[in-house]
């Protein structure tokens, strides 16, 4: 086939396919976990509560589900893996609330949370501590964790080799309450 027969969409298909891949490695992507290795830690304070303890273990659970790799719970960052924060916005000190979360969460409703994600680490925080638990069920969500009904047959999660994050921009979260549903709502 000569050249000039090609058709302008084979081209650009071609193009396309070349270029579609180039955006994996892009900036703004952080690895959880690679082909069988823990590349974060999930970061609790010691002093931690209940909800916020059964919120890493969630995290860590299913984390492993979808990979088979066991991330840690560690009572502070090593500096050597990506971090992942979950607390409650009272635990932070004004510098780290400001630098984590470039604002400040009085307007956030009481079982409100935050989500973010960028270089500094993946924040899940609350108002409180059932919204960490509320922010770390929505993150397993986010990574395609699904409960359809109580119990290990009514859950489906992905088995993915490997559990890449993109950067996010700062999102909030009320949670409103209609009879006996929970239901987290953009503010």
């Amino acid at each position: 086939m000569k050249l000039s027969k090609i058709s302008p969409l084979a081209i650009s298909l071609l193009f396309s396919l070349i270029f579609s891949n180039l955006s994996v490695a892009e900036e703004g992507s952080y690895d959880l976990v690679r082909k069988g290795e823990a590349l974060s830690e999930i970061v609790l304070r010691k002093d931690a509560g209940l909800p916020e303890q059964h919120a890493a273990e969630e995290l860590q659970t299913y984390l492993e589900k979808i990979s088979d790799v066991k991330v840690p719970i560690v009572a502070e960052a090593s500096g050597e893996k990506y971090p992942v924060y979950l607390g409650i916005l009272s635990s932070l000190s004004d510098g780290e609330r400001e630098r984590a979360l470039q604002q400040k969460g009085e307007d956030l409703a009481e079982q409100g949370f935050i989500l973010k994600a960028d270089k500094h680490g993946l924040s899940i925080v609350g108002k409180e501590a059932l919204g960490v638990l509320y922010g770390t069920y929505t993150f397993l969500e986010n990574l395609g964790v699904r409960w359809m009904m109580p119990g290990k047959e009514g859950e489906y999660y992905p088995q993915e080799e490997s559990i890449t994050i993109r950067r996010w921009r700062r999102f909030r979260i009320q949670v409103l309450y209609a009879a006996d549903w929970c239901l987290p709502v953009p503010m």
